[in-house]
């Protein structure tokens, strides 16, 4: 049988990512680039287009299809988009249907943590086969969970938006609107909040933005400077693990999943964030299931690009 191909494509709040993959979950190519955040939905898909045209002839592979991730929920066939936090201004638009037409392939459109869900279950080291819970710690927060091998999506396709559920009564205001939800505790934003404020209060130097003498503080660097052992960044981390630990404990009381794969730039902190996540977690869940529980990192390179172009393979078998 000869190798089947599919294009993947991760379109974050931040940033967005565009691989060639093949049917062995192997990424061939992938692309890099912002987020066209700040353009008319008509001229992101431009920009979509005119990338995955890039990445086609810079591989000399023609793709049977390709699938898109998105930081919310797509809610019909033409992969209409219901909401987006992070990108407001494409509510609406249906996305499956226009890049159909700039691309004239068949299109699939799902939420990315689902995809990054799909993506470990199916070639991740870690989850390989495994019914699990994913978290994704970006822009936002997001999540998918994977039962059986497939994505559950409850009854109207939001299930998995763990990101949004309420951990705090009188927490602060989340993209969504809604207040108190994790992600206004664990997302982007709120750890460099976080971050600005600790290494303040430890004595370091703030300048206007939070600015670094290397760059804007990120999540990525909170997580190097706590790996080099400065103690604001190791208390930023251990702070966002308890939240996401109060997440945890929530969805093992409901879904009681024996693996819970948390992937994202400040993931790569590993256990300077899971080690506050796992505490918590034995605090609030019951005893039993809060230690049969694996909270793990998930270690898949791109794991987004890979469960999208591994389900449009599979929409178009």
């Amino acid at each position: 049988m000869s190798q089947r191909f599919a294009v993947g494509v991760d379109l974050g709040g931040t940033n967005l990512r565009i691989g060639m993959v093949s049917d062995d979950g192997t990424l061939i190519r992938l692309i890099r680039a912002p987020s066209p955040t700040d353009r008319t939905p008509a001229e992101g898909l431009d920009v979509i287009r005119d990338l995955v045209q890039a990445l086609v002839d810079s591989t000399g592979v023609i793709p049977e299809a390709a699938g898109v991730g998105i930081p919310g929920p797509a809610v019909d066939t033409e992969g209409t988009i219901d909401m987006l936090p992070n990108l407001p201004g494409w509510r609406g638009v249906p996305l499956a249907a226009e890049l159909r037409r700039r691309l004239s392939w068949p299109i699939v459109v799902e939420n990315d943590a689902n995809l990054a869900a799909l993506g470990e279950s199916r070639w991740g080291a870690e989850c390989r086969g495994l019914d699990l819970i994913m978290i994704t710690l970006g822009t936002g927060v997001g999540g998918g969970v994977i039962l059986g091998g497939r994505i559950w999506h409850g009854a109207l396709g939001y299930a998995g938006e763990l990101g949004h559920m309420t951990i705090s009564l009188d927490g602060p205001v989340c993209g969504c609107g809604n207040q108190g939800c994790l992600e206004a505790f664990a997302g982007k934003a709120a750890i460099v909040r976080r971050g600005c404020r600790l290494r303040e209060r430890w004595g370091g130097t703030v300048s206007d933005g939070c600015g670094a003498e290397d760059g804007e503080l990120t999540p990525a660097a909170i997580a190097e400077a706590a790996q080099r052992g400065e103690e604001w960044a190791k208390e930023t981390l251990d702070q966002t693990g308890r939240y996401l630990g109060v997440g945890i404990a929530n969805l093992i009381c409901v879904l009681n999943v024996g693996t819970v794969c948390v992937s994202g730039g400040i993931a790569g902190a590993g256990e300077l964030i899971l080690a506050a996540a796992r505490k918590e977690v034995l605090r609030r869940a019951f005893a039993t299931p809060a230690r049969a529980t694996r909270i793990v990192v998930g270690r898949l390179p791109e794991p987004g690009v890979l469960g999208a172009a591994g389900l449009a393979l599979t929409r178009v078998s």
